[in-house]
Parts: structure tokens; C-alpha cells; sequence
């Protein structure tokens, strides 16, 4: 927690002080993820890596777009909204996905579940016009680029379950950074540079 709750305020920092691009540092933060991952899976799951056809390949691609690429729209919401905003906004994932799991059956809905997705929206939205300093309360541009981010990644854990089930966590990971890794690098060289990168 401590470490995923520092990302934020430390890419919003870059972000204020360089001509870093979002799709750029999306881009380097999926290569790292994915070659972390390949020499781990190399090591511990070489032959579920290697058993891989190319329809898997891109099942596992077209998951591993829909939630890793997204980081590259995480980084676009952050760049124009604010911490307190992303953060707010971010913590609507595990509603979300509450939510999607049971529009596409992949739980059933209770009273104490359908409560709390309802009460985390309307905390959220307390939270963003009433909690927060009046020039910060208003919806920024950014934060429909973090909703998105967060519905994106939702949508991501609901379908992934049961190819990772089948694939194995490792493999299923290391294949899903790949493809995006592979989309962002092509995008973050094809984006023009606002300014030299620090």
C-alpha cells in the first residue's frame, strides 16, 4: 500500500517538473513491469511461457491492452487533474469491479453489496464537491481520464480471472505487459516531444 501509494504523487511531481509525455512514462513503467516479469517467469515458468499458441497470445494480449495499456490513460487523467482528485476517483476500483462482476455474471448481487457500491459512489462524489477546498471541488478535465483509467481496470480484473485461472498468474502477467509494453513503445516514439525529456 505504502508503495502504490506513492506512484501518484511521485509521477504527478515529474510531470510538473519535466517535459516527460504520459504515453512516454506509461511506456516505461509497462517495460520495466514486463521485463521484471519475463525473467522471473523465465525462471519459475518457462514451460507454461513457451506452451503458449498464438491464439493465446492474443487473448492474452487483447486483456492485457484493455487493463496495462490504460496506464497510458492513468498517466494522461494525473497530468491534468489533481492528486487528491486521481486518489478520490481510483478509489472507486474495488465498487467498479463489484459491480461489473455482477452485470457480467460473474457473481450474484446482495443487499449488502448493492449498499455498498452505492454508498462508495456517493462517498466519492461527496468527497470531490464538498470535502475538498472549493477551487479543487470542481470536476476536472483529468478526472474523466482516471474514471475511464479505473472502469478500464475494473473491466480488466473481471475478464482476466478466468484466463489467469487457465494460464497461471505469471505467464498470463508476462504476456499482458508485453503487449502493451509493445503498443506504448510504438506510441511514445510515433508522439511528438513537447520538449527535451529530463
Amino acid at each position: 500500500m505504502l508503495l502504490l501509494s506513492s506512484v501518484t504523487p511521485v509521477i504527478k511531481y515529474v510531470f510538473q517538473h519535466s517535459h516527460v509525455q504520459p504515453i512516454g512514462l506509461a511506456s516505461l513503467r509497462v517495460m520495466i513491469g514486463f521485463l521484471l516479469l519475463l525473467s522471473m517467469t523465465w525462471l519459475l515458468d518457462r514451460r507454461g511461457l513457451l506452451s503458449l499458441s498464438l491464439k493465446d497470445l492474443a487473448r492474452l494480449g487483447s486483456i492485457g491492452l484493455l487493463g496495462v495499456f490504460s496506464y497510458a490513460i492513468s498517466a494522461w487523467g494525473l497530468m491534468n487533474t489533481s492528486v487528491v482528485h486521481y486518489a478520490l476517483i481510483y478509489g472507486l476500483l474495488p465498487s467498479l469491479t463489484a459491480g461489473l462482476s455482477v452485470v457480467f455474471g460473474h457473481d450474484r448481487i446482495t443487499a449488502p453489496k448493492g449498499i455498498g457500491i452505492l454508498l462508495s459512489l456517493a462517498g466519492c462524489i461527496v468527497a470531490l464537491y464538498f470535502a475538498a477546498p472549493h477551487e479543487e471541488a470542481a470536476f476536472q478535465f483529468g478526472d474523466w481520464f482516471v474514471l475511464l483509467f479505473t472502469v478500464m481496470m475494473s473491466a480488466h480484473i473481471v475478464f482476466s480471472s478466468s484466463v489467469v485461472k487457465r494460464f497461471g498468474v505469471m505467464v498470463s502477467n508476462t504476456v499482458m505487459f508485453g503487449s502493451s509494453s509493445l503498443v506504448l513503445s510504438v506510441g511514445s516514439m510515433a508522439w511528438p516531444n513537447a520538449g527535451p525529456d529530463d
